[in-house]
């Protein structure tokens, strides 16, 4: 957006497996990122959420400097399998983003 946000801003920190991406998931009822016992999440995510009554399905928006694609226009399923695939990736060379 390249602009302060006029709205509200939550940030969730926490331990490892503390359940901060199934909160954001809630909050924003859609699977967008990996959620299982153990290290799910290996990378910090931003979300923004715009409502757009002329919308019908979400239209997302995936940037980050150790993607291997990035995308605008996609959809929630394209989101998480691009976010599955880095965290998976990372898991194989043990480590975090």
């Amino acid at each position: 957006l390249k602009k302060p946000a006029p709205f509200m801003t939550f940030v969730f920190c926490g331990m490892q497996s503390a359940g901060k991406s199934t909160i954001m998931e809630r909050f924003m009822n859609a699977v967008i990122n990996i959620v299982h016992e153990g290290t799910g999440t290996r990378c910090p995510l931003d979300t923004t959420c715009i409502h757009d009554e002329d919308c019908h399905e979400p239209s997302c928006e995936l940037y980050g400097e150790e993607l291997d694609r990035e995308g605008e226009d996609l959809t929630v399923s394209e989101v998480f399998e691009r976010i599955t695939a880095h965290n998976k990736k990372l898991g194989d060379e043990d480590r975090f983003s």
